[in-house]
């Protein structure tokens, strides 16, 4: 891998924009030659290259960085396989031809390593981005150079935080029931599992009323370990808290965006679950709200978090199944379930209607596109062809028991799509709802194929087809692929939440949320419109 910046020196006068150009001549691509102007001014050249052998004489990492008075240069020998990753293998440090010893080698990994970790465990206040770029760069052993090169070091600012305290993050949760309910039995009990005890500590709980929030305080006491503070009503108490420095949001979607608004505007950290918000503009609202205030966020798309989604891009990394070329999802809601059509329970009849946001679309199918682009790449182009096979929605009671109530179905009822990765991976995904449950049937099936070999997940679970609550089998060339420690949908949302306290950034965010949503408006236009659609 090469990567080659070279340094430029913006005049004063001129008004820069970003040219980007990509040459390439495969749909799987392998090299990338990039060239443009950063908003700095500084003129970038990067030129990447795979699949050539590790020769004497070959780098495996150059980087240059040019100033009008001087020359760093950053460089990995072709010994070193990771060379490409200088934050996981350090560079070699050159001034001027020169190299530079640095007393504490690992430095800048260090540094970074650092700045997450205060990131995470700040409780309250802003940092100066700035102040603190150029702390990274004197850790870095630039400050005894005497030589500006902020046009051309200046880094993304969100990766630098102060060091504040390394006190839990103090969590303030609205809309957990002390009944069932996806944040009773997934979300809290997911943040309130021992191992992340260190890192947060659930200090009050919100709903709507003064009697269920006595109930949920009573239920979740014994777990937090301490008395927990009880509001209801108007969530702006509970955001304005000084106590609480994150927010969990766990009500339904039409309610996402007023609540996660307010929590915004008390400038705290929030968890809002998926689809956040009932529809794109709402969930475009939320992210351009906390852009504004500088808040950090995590979305409950959990799929990514799973035992066996980690084991499947731990198999792709290895290169066992070498070059993935092409992946088939077959996924299946059942009418046993009684969830969407052609039969739903009467008190979740919310997901019926099409305003709301809650449909098989933007929940079953919006949560495993995550979870396949995590793992493969984000979509180039998709088509997509859509049907409502179900007209008519018979209404059930929680048992299954007909109430002699129906819906018109608003929302459609298979799905399918497919289009090219950014990765070059051919992509088709077929959703279907409403068969019966029978032998024979799988309800999810995931296969990605590389040019060595196969991966396939699979479950005949009744929701099987949410492979984030239901951890489907794993299968490696036809054999089973076996887990000391099985996952399950608590320890996939204890995951993203370690993930995001650990400010790894793995973990989805506000912004992945508003790409999703475009991405499923993208299958919708194209199924209406009969074309494909490009991003």
């Amino acid at each position: 891998v090469l990567l080659l910046p070279v340094g430029y020196k913006r005049p004063e006068d001129v008004n820069f924009e970003i040219h980007l150009t990509l040459s390439f001549e495969a749909p799987n691509l392998d090299h990338f030659s990039i060239t443009g102007f950063l908003k700095t001014g500084v003129l970038a050249n990067v030129l990447w290259q795979t699949g050539y052998a590790a020769r004497e004489g070959r780098f495996s990492l150059v980087w240059e960085i040019g100033s009008e008075e001087s020359i760093i240069r950053l460089q990995s020998s072709y010994e070193q396989l990771l060379g490409p990753f200088p934050g996981i293998v350090e560079p070699e440090f050159y001034l001027n031809g020169k190299r530079i010893e640095q007393e504490n080698p690992g430095g800048v990994v260090v540094n970074c390593a650092g700045a997450w970790k205060a990131f995470a465990d700040r409780s309250s206040g802003t940092y100066d981005r700035d102040r603190q770029s150029s702390k990274t760069h004197q850790s870095a052993s630039l400050s005894s150079l005497h030589i500006n090169f902020r046009i051309s070091l200046r880094p993304t600012s969100q990766l630098f935080a102060t060091m504040a305290s390394s006190s839990p993050i103090k969590v303030g949760f609205v809309g957990l029931s002390s009944t069932a309910g996806w944040a009773s039995e997934a979300l809290a009990p997911g943040l309130l599992q021992p191992s992340l005890r260190e890192k947060f500590d659930l200090v009050a709980i919100s709903t709507t009323s003064e009697a269920s929030v006595k109930a949920s305080v009573e239920k979740y006491t014994p777990a937090a370990g301490h008395p927990l503070k009880a509001y209801f009503g108007d969530v702006s108490k509970i955001a304005s808290d000084p106590d609480v420095d994150l927010v969990a949001i766990a009500v339904k979607a039409p309610y996402h965006k007023d609540i996660a608004l307010k929590v915004i505007e008390a400038k705290k950290d929030f968890f809002i679950e998926w689809p956040a918000g009932s529809s794109t503009k709402e969930t475009e609202e939320i992210a351009e709200a906390a852009r504004k205030q500088g808040v950090r966020s995590l979305v409950g798309l959990q799929g990514r978090h799973a035992v066996v989604i980690d084991k499947v891009k731990e198999l792709i990394a290895s290169g066992i199944i070498g070059t993935v070329r092409s992946t088939n999802v077959l996924a299946h809601v059942p009418r046993d379930a009684n969830n969407h059509a052609p039969y739903s329970k009467e008190s979740n009849t919310y997901i019926l209607e099409k305003k709301n946001g809650v449909n098989i679309l933007t929940v079953a199918v919006g949560h495993q596109l995550d979870t396949l682009t995590h793992v493969l790449g984000e979509f180039a182009s998709l088509t997509a062809t859509d049907a409502k096979f179900y007209p008519t929605v018979t209404i059930v009671t929680d048992d299954g028991k007909p109430t002699g109530k129906t819906f018109e179905a608003q929302c459609n009822d298979h799905f399918a799509i497919t289009g090219f990765l950014k990765t070059g991976v051919l992509a088709n995904v077929f959703w279907r709802t409403g068969y019966a449950l029978k032998e024979g049937r799988h309800q999810f099936v995931w296969e990605i194929d590389g040019e060595e070999g196969t991966i396939r997940l699979e479950s005949d679970h009744l929701l099987g087809a949410w492979p984030s609550i239901f951890e489907p089998d794993l299968y490696l060339n036809g054999k089973k692929v076996e887990f000391e420690t099985p996952g399950n949908v608590v320890v996939s949302v204890g995951a993203a939440w370690k993930e995001f306290a650990d400010g790894k950034g793995i973990y989805a965010t506000i912004d992945d949320a508003v790409k999703h949503r475009r991405l499923i408006d993208a299958i919708e236009l194209s199924a209406k419109e009969g074309r494909r659609v490009t991003f």
